[in-house]
Parts: C-alpha cells; structure tokens; sequence
C-alpha cells in the first residue's frame, strides 16, 4: 500500500504489528474498533516513532545471546599471550603488589595503613586491601606451601622476585580479568546497550578490542598492575545504568572507589547523572519546558526523597562496610586511624608532576618552564637550578619551578572542575526521567550523554590533575570505544586517541628487549579499531586537520624518541622522555579541544530545543 493511502487505523496494526505479539495487538484492535485512539490511550505525547512506548506497553527487546565459542577462544588466546610475557619487564609496582600482599597476610588489620617496613607502603582504599588479603590467601599462600618458597609472602625492606614468584603473581591478574570479562559480556551483548542493528561479528570485535586492550598488556600484563579488573568493576557499573539499573550502578561504583581512588575523577558525572536521573521525578510533558523551569525554579517539588535516601543509605552503607573494620580495629583512636588512612590515599605534597610527565597540560607546563629556563640562561640572568630540577622527581613537596608559577593542588582541582564544567551542564540538562524515554539504544539517551560525560570527566582530570600518573590515560580510551560504538559521531576520536595515549605508554617499557613486544601490540591494535570503524562512519567524521597532521608526524617522532635521541645518553637521557611526553600532550590537548567543542555545541542545541 503507497504511504499516501495508509490511514491512521492502518498506522495503528503496523505499529502494533512490529512492537507487539497476537494477544496484544487483539486486544489494541478492540479499542480501535470501539472508536478510541490508541495513542491517546497509551501516552499524553504526540505519536512517537518506534520504541518509544510508555513503558506500560514497551515492547520487550530482544535478547542477543553472548558468543561463548568466541569468548573461550578470545580467554584462552589472551591467557597464552600472557603467559609468554611472564619473563618480560616488570616495574617497582611487582614490589609494591607484593609487599601488599605480605602485609595483608602477616599482619594485623590495625597495622595495615601503618607499616613502614618497606618502601612500598599500602596506599589504596580498604577495600584494594581486602582484595590484597584475598589473593594471598587463596591463592598466592597455597602456592607458596606447593613450590615451598614462603619468601614470596614475607615482609622486607628490599625487594624479592624469584621466579615462582613472578609466575604466582602474573597469574593472579591473569584470574582477576575475569572480572573484565564479565563486565564486558554484560555491556556489549545487552540489548540496551549497543543499537540493535550491531552484528554479533561487530559485538565480539569491540568485546576483543577492551579485553586485549594495549594498556591492560602493558600495564597489567607487563609493567604490572590490577586495572583490568578494576575496570572490570566499572564497567560493570556502566552497564548497570545503560540498562536502566541506577542504583545498582552507583552502588557498584561506590565499590570501585573504595578499590581506588583515582576514579574519582568520574565522581561527578556520576553524581550529577544519578541526582537528575534517579532523585527526581518524571516529567512527561511535550516540549520539555517544564523540566527547564523545575531545574531552575522549583526543584524541591520533584524531588523523589523515598529514591535519594534509598541511593545515598546504599552508597553510606558501602563506605561504612570498607572502613568501619579499620576503624573498629583500633577503638581507643578510631578517627586518627581514618586519618591515617586519608593521608596515605592523598598524598598531595608530592609533585605536581610525576619523574616520567604523564602528557598533559601541566607537561607543555613543564616544558615551557624548562625553555624559558634555558633562555633565562643564555641571557645571563638569575634562575633557580634547584627548581628545574625538581619538577622531573615527583617528589615529597617538590612543586617548584624556575620561571613559571608555581601550581599548588588547589588550582588543578579548580582548573579540572572548570574543564568539567560544559559536560556536566549538558548531562545536568539532559538526563531528566521521562515518562515517554526510549529503552532504544540512541545516542539522545540519557544514559549515552552520561557515558560521554564520564570520558569529558576522565579527559578533563587527565589533562590538569595533581600528579598524574602516565597509566591513567586509560580512563578516556576505555569508555570512549564504547561511546564510539552508540554514537558515531565520537569514532573520529578513537583512532588518533588510540594512537596517542598508548604510545604515550611505551616508556613504561624502556628495556630494548620489550621495543619489538610493545610496537607490534600497538600495531595490531591500530588495525583491529581501524577495521571495527571502517564501516557505517559519518562521512563527516573526520578528525580535525591539526589533529591528521599531528598523527602524521609520529613516524619523525618515533623514530627520534626510540632511535636517534637515546644515543645521546646519558648526557640527553631524558629528552626521549620529554620528547614523547610534549608530543602526546598536544595531540591529547587538541582532542580535548575539538571533544569539548562538540559537547558545547550538543548542549546549547539541547537547550534551544528545550526553550523553543
């Protein structure tokens, strides 16, 4: 039948026939034939397109069921990739796992954020502990009484790394990614998440993509470390809320922080998400001006109390259960034992910079300082030596600088806020609980505006945080391969991020026997995403000319950084550093730039909309 010549009553047994099964489209063909409307009798709103039922006669979506042949295959692959990077470079954090690990098992739970036997003191939430204390007992202790090498588990001033004690403790992060995994079978093979129209091929391809990500291989896997499964527990959360799970996904998040603290750099998205989305209540009407007028006048008369006392008892209770232990441990002086806690969580008189400058802003900083320095120098004139120094050692009050200001944690806590700022508001403005609100998978969702604004978040935090460490890039690439995956307007970030940031990882692997392991892992990952976007791109997604200029030249640059420039050691042994740090640092800095000019320009065409 021509659209011309479909009538409204022939709208009504298609829209049903697509949405609903016999009984229900029976029983919609009585009310019709009685002479009332459907969509009067569904929804107050206008006639919505497919998907947007009210959600007492929403459709239910259709199940995508996991590849579990390819998940076993893509578990045992990954597992053996990891085991042959057992004998690879490991960091000082092998120590500092290891040494957690003994004070969790020898020692009593009061003296856990009190031991000063080495160096590497426990300096991650109470909850991290607990996972320490699981780990050694479960499965580091058993191996141990097997191998009969107890030493691994001892408390020592110096380090200890046999190699059944490196074969032991690679294994316990190989375990814990099933957590990850998880995590991700439950993201991308969930209706809610990924359009509907995603193929299972393209569901797998993303799912390898996070699991074999660069940076869990190499933090994790090589220089040694437990992201994988801390990510595992974010992703978790995000799944949650992309399902519509809102308390279950601040609550799994309320978790993550009490594992560690670095993610709180997405505290605020979160809180601003779960405080629209979960504490108010639902607004219905039809251009949406009433939501902006109860935003800005009359919030206390939405406000769903019974929902923000259930959401912040559930986080309390979260907090408490992580703390209170420690607390009791020491019952004469419980609030000094929370403040010992506290002082080794934030430890803000360290630098503002780390030894190896994560590649942000406060490296062009760092950088400029360094020139000026040298300028200063040939023009004869006075700087402080003792300065320019210590803004490479990253450490205990070591925040000066030669010429520039110095930067106290004060101003990057303002200046990370202030970057924050233009998701939130969008966020702010766009995650309202509707009546009429699609489970559809879209990138209008609410909850895809939050994931956006979780990655802004963790950008924001990465380019002008207080000593950041190079690692936690991985907090924007992570998420924004998902985001890419729902909005398509995001993939032309995801190469040139992808290229950036985990070359911005390689001097992590400074050994020459790790140059061949860390350039092939980045290669193939490059033509993994490559191909996972190649298909279904806007045709106007394309990054910006600086930023396809700036991808261009890393050739040059690696081959200066990784070739030429070492062999000027060690009179020029940091420049391979400083090199790749400033380089990286503008291309993170213009992604930032065009990603928040987008979410500016996305924000101020919602709330046009909102007042039109």
């Amino acid at each position: 039948m021509p659209p011309s010549r479909i009538n409204s009553r022939d709208r009504v047994f298609l829209e049903v026939n697509r949405h609903t099964d016999f009984r229900r489209f029976a029983a919609v063909t009585n009310r019709v034939n009685e002479g009332q409307s459907f969509m009067a009798r569904t929804s107050t709103s206008p006639p919505r397109s497919s998907g947007e039922f009210s959600s007492s006669q929403k459709s239910p979506l259709p199940t995508v069921k996991p590849d579990w042949t390819f998940i076993a295959t893509l578990f045992g692959v990954s597992t053996a990739i990891k085991v042959l990077l057992f004998p690879a470079y490991r960091s000082t954090d092998f120590e500092v796992h290891r040494n957690w690990l003994a004070i969790t098992y020898n020692l009593p739970l009061k003296s856990w954020y009190y031991d000063e036997t080495s160096q590497w003191t426990l300096d991650y939430p109470p909850f991290f502990a607990f996972f320490e204390w699981i780990l050694a007992h479960a499965i580091v202790a058993p191996a141990a009484w097997l191998t009969g090498d107890w030493r691994m588990l001892e408390l020592f001033a110096d380090g200890y790394d046999s190699w059944m004690t490196v074969v032991v403790h690679r294994t316990t992060v190989i375990m814990s990614e099933v957590v990850l995994l998880r995590a991700l079978i439950k993201l991308y093979y969930s209706p809610k998440v990924l359009p509907l129209e995603t193929t299972s091929a393209k569901r797998n391809l993303l799912l390898g993509a996070t699991f074999l990500n660069p940076g869990f291989l190499i933090v994790d896997s090589i220089h040694f470390q437990y992201n994988g499964f801390l990510f595992g527990v974010l992703l978790w959360s995000v799944a949650e809320i992309m399902e519509g799970n809102d308390l279950l996904g601040g609550a799994i998040f309320a978790v993550l922080l009490n594992l560690k603290h670095i993610f709180l750099y997405l505290a605020p998205a979160y809180f601003i998400y779960l405080l629209r989305h979960f504490c108010f209540q639902a607004d219905s009407t039809k251009n949406g001006t009433k939501g902006l007028r109860v935003a800005s006048k009359a919030l206390l008369s939405t406000f769903d109390y019974p929902n923000f006392v259930l959401l912040a008892s559930s986080v309390l209770s979260i907090f408490c259960i992580s703390f209170l232990p420690f607390l009791a441990s020491t019952p004469s002086a419980p609030l000094a034992h929370l403040s010992q806690i506290i002082s080794r969580l934030f430890p803000f008189r360290r630098g503002l910079v780390h030894a190896y400058w994560a590649p942000n802003f406060w490296a062009l900083y760092v950088a400029l300082d360094r020139a000026l320095a040298l300028a200063f120098r040939l023009l004869r004139l006075p700087i402080d030596a003792e300065a320019m120094r210590s803004a490479t050692r990253g450490v205990v009050e070591d925040v000066r600088f030669a010429v520039l200001a110095d930067v106290r944690p004060g101003v990057t806590v303002g200046a990370t806020l202030l970057a924050m700022l233009p998701s939130l508001v969008h966020l702010y403005f766009s995650s309202g609980r509707s009546k009429n609100s699609s489970s559809t998978p879209s990138p209008q969702r609410p909850q895809v505006v939050f994931l956006a604004s979780l990655v802004s978040c963790a950008f924001a935090s990465f380019l002008l945080g207080w000593h950041v460490h190079e690692k936690a890039v991985i907090l924007v690439t992570v998420p924004l391969l998902l985001l890419a995956s729902i909005d398509p307007g995001y993939q032309s970030f995801v190469q040139p991020m992808n290229l950036i940031s985990y070359y911005s990882l390689f001097p992590l692997l400074h050994r020459s026997n790790e140059t061949l392991i860390k350039f092939t892992i980045l290669a193939a990952y490059m033509l993994l995403t490559q191909d996972l976007f190649a298909k279904g791109a806007p045709t106007t997604a394309q990054p910006p000319l600086l930023t396809r200029l700036h991808t261009r030249a890393f050739p040059i640059v690696i081959t200066l950084s990784e070739f030429i420039l070492p062999l000027f050691a060690p009179a020029w042994a940091f420049a391979p550093l400083a090199l790749t740090s400033v380089w990286c640092a503008v291309g993170l800095l213009g992604l930032w730039v065009q990603m928040t000019t987008n979410t500016v320009s996305d924000a101020s065409k919602h709330l046009k909309n909102k007042t039109a």
